[in-house]
């Protein structure tokens, strides 16, 4: 099987502001038995001076009026439809309401879905 080579020539050129914490998760994904074959590599090319840029833009968004209101009823019926097909989701709804209780619907996590 070809894979396709990366645009860029490495992960610093893809992704900048890779710091070595950041590095060591990529390789680690990579490397994980369980991993899938990626056959692109990319990254957000974000340079450290973007990212006040991207600051601002986060900022902003929490202060959109809509970022505090309760989920649209479109979500909520597509999550409900979801469910029935879904075991992971299921449990994380099992004894909640989906409009009631959206808050407390559990997150999920990396670590669970790796262990998965």
């Amino acid at each position: 099987m070809t894979f396709l080579q990366p645009s860029l020539p490495s992960d610093e050129a893809r992704t900048p502001c890779l710091d070595d914490a950041a590095r060591r998760s990529i390789r680690a994904l990579r490397e994980h038995p369980d991993a899938p074959r990626w056959t692109y590599a990319l990254g957000d090319r974000l340079e450290p001076a973007d990212l006040d840029v991207v600051e601002g833009i986060r900022e902003r968004l929490q202060a959109w009026p809509g970022a505090t209101e309760r989920p649209s009823a479109a979500l909520l019926a597509a999550l409900a439809g979801r469910a029935c097909r879904t075991d992971a989701l299921r449990e994380q709804l099992r004894g909640l309401d989906l409009h009631d209780d959206f808050d407390a619907i559990p997150r999920s996590r990396r670590a669970a879905l790796a262990a998965a």
